[in-house]
């Protein structure tokens, strides 16, 4: 989701900057690779996730905490099959930062006598903030939304870690001065978890 919210950014910052100089860079061959790339990860783990088999255990606890690059989420588990997941993300680099909160929802489903991997599904809004400094003192912000669904795997290794990862379609919009954009993709999650409290 993160690497989605840049990829829009970028666009927009080059279509803007594209009237002064003269450069030329396909984002679109770039998404596509990007996202290839990420499925075949999808792919893989999946893949991972199916062949491994650990000894059954009880898995929930009430709060976890959720590790992803570059931040970390807050869950709180309601019912047993409800996950809730507050998700702060945040990048800096010398041209830029960029920052990410949402809200994930996840409803969750154990494969049929497997108590250690579970499918959900889920949906998540999100906002964004990008800022770049462009010259030595002057900076440009995009500020934009993000809103997707996905279907995701989580398979645990311990009685209280686990991993998942999850891959859905995501709409972003993007806003600068008066210019705004619009975008499509899917996206792929992945995360370590730990959960606690029973």
């Amino acid at each position: 989701m993160f690497l989605f919210a840049i990829i829009l950014i970028t666009e927009i910052v080059l279509k803007l900057n594209l009237e002064n100089e003269e450069v030329i860079i396909d984002t679109k061959k770039t998404i596509r690779d990007i996202n290839k790339f990420m499925q075949r990860i999808f792919l893989f783990c999946f893949c991972l996730l199916l062949c491994l088999d650990l000894p059954v255990h009880s898995y929930w606890g009430k709060f976890g905490i959720s590790l992803n690059y570059p931040g970390v989420g807050f869950k709180y588990i309601y019912r047993t099959k409800n996950i809730f997941e507050l998700r702060l993300q945040y990048l800096p680099t010398e041209e830029s930062d960029t920052t990410l909160f949402g809200l994930r929802y996840y409803r969750i489903y154990p494969l049929i006598k497997n108590r250690v991997l579970f499918y959900y599904f889920g949906v998540e809004g999100a906002y964004f903030k990008y800022s770049e400094r462009y010259l030595s003192t002057d900076f440009y912000t995009v500020n934009g939304w993000l809103l997707g669904v996905y279907l995701g795997l989580e398979k645990f290794f311990l009685k209280n870690f686990s991993i998942n990862f999850d891959l859905g379609p995501y709409t972003a919009t993007a806003m600068i001065s008066n210019y705004s954009k619009n975008e499509f993709e899917f996206v792929l999650n992945a995360s370590v978890n730990y959960y606690w409290g029973k």
